[in-house]
């Protein structure tokens, strides 16, 4: 029986505070210049200090380095704080599919993003 074996992160940013990790991003290239967002967390004891906003708009902001076009994270269609928490980062809904009638996934047109 043949194992699987998810795609590691081909692309992270990590954020420490005195050699302790307090925040991570990752993910990897999907089709064309599509990138998922498969990781993407801040300690507990450094949240709603903007920490996960400054992490997140700096891989963004190297994602964009790369050409990439999409971004795309796979959200819990009932967790509306973390929904919002894009909405408040500038991120486009521009699509978004129920999947398994739990969850969704958010995509971020970067280029129209990038001409407002």
């Amino acid at each position: 029986m043949e194992k699987f074996i998810p795609p590691l992160p081909e692309i992270g940013l990590i954020l420490f505070q005195n050699k302790k990790i307090i925040g991570y991003t990752a993910g990897h290239y999907m089709h064309g210049k599509s990138f998922f967002i498969d990781t993407f967390v801040v300690d507990i004891d450094f949240r709603n200090l903007k920490i996960g906003s400054i992490l997140m708009l700096k891989f963004i902001e190297h994602l964009n380095t790369l050409n990439i076009v999409n971004i795309i994270a796979n959200v819990e269609k009932t967790n509306i704080s973390v929904i919002n928490y894009y909405k408040s980062l500038g991120v486009k809904l521009t699509e978004i599919y129920e999947l398994s009638g739990s969850s969704i996934i958010i995509s971020d047109n970067l280029k129209k993003r990038i001409k407002e």
